[in-house]
């Protein structure tokens, strides 16, 4: 079989998924059809995460 190279640590994989946060939401608002840029989606999380 094939080796697993891209195995995260539970640790780092919190860690890329905060970094990476706003691009994965924009990327997959594609799918839905949901025609925000970038920096309007990064505005919207910046928006989510204000309590």
């Amino acid at each position: 079989m094939f080796e697993d190279k891209y195995s995260f640590s539970q640790d780092q994989n919190r860690r890329f998924a905060k970094m990476n946060l706003t691009r994965l939401v924009f990327t997959n608002s594609k799918f839905v059809g949901v025609n925000t840029t970038l920096p309007q989606t990064q505005t919207i999380i910046d928006g989510v995460n204000d309590y």
